[in-house]
């Protein structure tokens, strides 16, 4: 996975797998928020990625947080040592 740390604090994602991953961790905790009460105009972001999952639109916030950890955790095992 292509992460990079360069001076200043700068993070740089590339590579399909490290942009998908930082994807992940921004939708991680957007549905954190949810958890906790936050709302948002439109759709939930619980809705829309239980859909993505081919879960049903109803589905408990924090089963799709599950889901997406366990992509994130994938995605960590198949980077190269």
């Amino acid at each position: 996975m292509g992460i990079e740390m360069r001076d200043g604090g700068t993070v740089t994602a590339t590579g399909p797998d490290a942009i998908r991953y930082f994807q992940l961790a921004a939708v991680k905790w957007a549905l954190s928020l949810e958890i906790l009460g936050m709302k948002r105009r439109g759709k939930s972001v619980r809705s829309m990625w239980a859909k993505h999952y081919g879960l049903p639109p109803r589905t408990r916030a924090e089963v799709v947080r599950e889901r997406v950890v366990a992509e994130m955790a994938e995605l960590l095992a198949r980077r190269p040592s």
